[in-house]
């Protein structure tokens, strides 16, 4: 706690420098879309008169005003990294839930857990550096996979509760299935009828938010066909027996998909597992359990789960009905585009391209796969399909290129034609287009038919979706991935 002689000097320095940058770098000296310049000085001021302090800098560059939210983060990233987790107080990481959100092409890649993407950032410091990551980390970090250890000081992974009056959620620095560190979930004087979903998401709607402001695009983290592991530790003090049910959420009708009930057993750790059932070309926003207990009013069921290693593998195999998507944040779920007019028609999405365009869906990590889809092309003269995508500027096309042709692409910041093959095809008419891609090898398949082979892929793993290389319009009515080995 300050003194009033204290504050009344802080005001003093924070005015004086307020002034100076106001008058030296104000947003009347260095005009523009973005006041990098004015923002410096804001970011300078509140580091110098916070000296340190995580909550009174950031606090300060907010009152300065102009661009709050830019400045505060800024300030903020410098004094959380020179503090450290414990000169971060609760209530600034405790409503973040270990969750970030982000805007990009790849919708799998803006989903963000916070110890997950740290331990990422360490392992490419340590990649740069030329030194070898430790063991404990490479292995806590699965590219192309949800697994949450709860090793981190403060974890939570961006897990939720439906009910907080029946079960509180907190880290645990004390009980760990290999080491010290789970996800510790409090159910209090829980009877029968009660319940509580203990769940994370892997999946983001336009309601879930509040601002649109950099209009994030989500593809989900779990899908249908993938395994659903964790480990739970019981620890009942009283009541009857506790169980849970698995389950999922389909973002569509908001329904919940239950599996079998499971009865937990006391004092030990429980291995549950289950598989992500199909959901009709549905999303799935939530991944979880449901707690219970049978307990009657005159022992209530009072104790403690603990859960650790959660885990999302395994294979997907899943469609994507358009009759079940929605445009939101300017884009279809579950895709983000890259120019282009992308509209939900009648039961299929359609592209109408000025350039190129392309739409990307799926893991970031996607490696061996089928791809199906149906596909009319309209107007233009190119009209595919995108896979093992990078980026807006680094993926493979393949599918219609002009009068008479089929051709494999290669877009490595400019476009390289890798192979072309004959084919007559004629706008207007649907046609089924399937990809099989297994290491460094493609086989496209137009109408059951094999039209195009080729041997030699370089990039390794990526997106995929949709692509109009240049002018034109294109109907996509249907879509299927299976993930193969």
């Amino acid at each position: 706690m300050i003194t009033r002689g204290e504050f009344f000097m802080i005001k003093e320095m924070y005015e004086r420098g307020m002034s100076i940058s106001e008058d030296e770098w104000g947003y009347d000296k260095y005009t523009g879309v973005c006041h990098i310049i004015p923002n410096a000085g804001v970011v300078v001021l509140a580091l110098l008169y916070g000296k340190g302090d995580f909550s009174r800098t950031i606090e300060i560059a907010t009152m300065c005003g102009w661009d709050t939210d830019c400045n505060a983060g800024n300030v903020g990233t410098i004094t959380g990294v020179f503090n450290g987790i414990d000169g971060i107080p609760d209530h600034y990481r405790k409503p973040i839930n270990d969750t970030i959100v982000t805007s990009s092409v790849s919708g799998y890649l803006n989903i963000l857990d916070i110890p997950t993407f740290c331990k990422e950032l360490v392992i490419m410091g340590y990649e740069l550096s030329g030194e070898k990551a430790p063991n404990t980390l490479t292995e806590s970090v699965r590219y192309g996979e949800v697994y949450f250890d709860f090793r981190l000081p403060g974890s939570t992974h961006g897990f939720k509760t439906s009910n907080n009056f029946k079960t509180l959620l907190k880290h645990s620095n004390d009980v760990g299935f290999h080491h010290k560190g789970s996800l510790e979930v409090l159910f209090d004087r829980m009877v029968d009828g009660d319940q509580s979903k203990i769940f994370y998401k892997p999946f983001y709607r336009r309601e879930d938010f509040n601002d649109e402001k950099y209009k994030p695009t989500f593809s989900p983290k779990a899908y249908s066909g993938q395994i659903v592991s964790v480990k739970i530790y019981l620890d009942k003090w009283q009541g009857e027996e506790v169980y849970i049910t698995p389950y999922v959420r389909n973002t569509f009708n908001k329904e919940d998909l239950k599996l079998q009930p499971i009865v937990l057993k006391n004092h030990q750790w429980n291995d549950v597992e289950f598989v992500i059932p199909e959901l009709g070309g549905a999303m799935i926003d939530e991944v979880g359990y449901i707690v219970e207990s049978p307990s009657p009013l005159t022992n209530r069921a009072f104790g403690k789960l603990f859960i650790d290693e959660f885990h999302i593998h395994g294979n997907a195999q899943y469609t994507i009905d358009f009759n079940k998507q929605a445009i939101e944040f300017k884009s279809i779920t579950p895709f983000a585009h890259h120019r282009g007019e992308w509209l939900l028609e009648d039961g299929y999405m359609s592209c109408t391209a000025y350039e190129d365009a392309t739409s990307y869906t799926g893991n970031y990590y996607t490696r061996n796969f089928e791809l199906e889809s149906d596909i009319s092309p309209i107007e233009g003269e190119s009209h595919g399909l995108i896979f093992r995508s990078l980026g807006t500027e680094r993926y493979y096309f393949i599918g219609f290129d002009g009068d008479g042709q089929v051709s494999l692409i290669k877009n490595d910041f400019g476009y390289k034609k890798i192979k072309t093959v004959s084919y007559q095809w004629k706008k207007g008419i649907n046609y089924h287009f399937k990809i099989i891609v297994l290491g460094d090898q493609i086989n496209f398949e137009i109408n059951g038919d094999k039209v195009l082979s080729h041997k030699g892929l370089d990039f390794a793993y990526g997106m995929v979706g949709f692509g109009l290389l240049n002018k034109g319009k294109s109907e996509f009515h249907s879509f299927q991935l299976t993930e193969k080995n």
